[in-house]
């Protein structure tokens, strides 16, 4: 399901945008669930870069909450959702892993330079 206001990840992690409007048939609907077509409006996606035709989108789904669902409803879940919301954690975790690599790569890169900074210096 899909709400106004929700976050859309691409299959990368990378955040796409969040829902500003959805329609069907040229009516406002204020969420649209499995298997419906709808028309889907986001703020800040660039269509061709960060979004492509026929690109699957997933839901953005804060760490709590997904840990609220399988603490309280895993069990009311169907197995085709429990299997989108391991889906959903494994695009997280490595989107969190490359975020992580990044920032590590960024230390080592700055660490270099403050160090031929001060051998210039000598």
């Amino acid at each position: 399901m899909i709400r106004k206001g929700f976050k859309l990840m691409n299959g990368e992690g990378i955040v796409v945008g969040e829902i500003k409007e959805i329609q069907s048939e040229k009516k406002s609907l204020e969420e649209a669930r499995k298997s419906q077509q709808v028309s889907v409006s986001l703020q800040e996606p660039y269509f061709g870069r960060q979004v492509r035709e026929n690109q699957v989108l997933y839901s953005m789904i804060p760490r709590e909450h997904v840990r609220e669902l399988e603490e309280k409803y895993l069990q009311a879940l169907s197995s085709e959702e429990k299997e989108l919301l391991e889906k959903i954690k494994s695009i997280r975790k490595q989107s969190w892993r490359k975020k992580e690599e990044k920032r590590e790569k960024e230390k080592e890169e700055n660490g270099k330079e403050k160090n031929e900074g001060k051998k210039e210096k000598q």
